[in-house]
């Protein structure tokens, strides 16, 4: 059978193994796409097109991200992944609870996983401008 993402003929566990994620990798680069991989690595693109992904961190925890499409002035492509924290949003009556102390008890009490906590102002969807970052 095929060897899977053990790389190898018959499944054995012998020869390197393939990282979840490789095969986007070497599909792009033999289409010419460029894989930025630097933390600090600098381009200027337009972008034109976007796919959800995750990562396998050597911890053993799943990060979720984009990875993001660009072509720059001179025409070339490349891509950048975007990994992000995931989240979710907690709403609280403001006349019961403070905001602000809500989000100092949930930041201490899950700081030991890496979690952070903070207070964000929901956009009232129902009005016309709602999209121009306006409070």
């Amino acid at each position: 059978g095929a060897g899977g993402w053990k790389g190898g003929k018959g499944g054995d566990d012998k020869g390197p193994r393939r990282k979840p994620g490789d095969e986007d990798v070497i599909l792009e680069k033999k289409f010419g796409m460029e894989v930025l991989t630097g933390d600090h690595e600098d381009r200027f693109g337009f972008l034109f097109n976007m796919k959800a992904t995750h990562r396998h961190c050597e911890d053993g925890r799943t990060r979720s991200g984009l990875m993001m499409y660009f072509v720059d002035k001179a025409g070339e492509s490349f891509r950048a992944t975007f990994l992000f924290r995931p989240y979710f949003l907690v709403d609280a009556p403001s006349h019961e609870v403070s905001l602000v102390q809500l989000s100092e008890i949930l930041g201490s009490r899950f700081s030991l996983s890496g979690c952070k906590a903070s207070v964000i102002d929901k956009d009232d969807m129902e009005m016309e401008d709602h999209l121009n970052g306006k409070k």
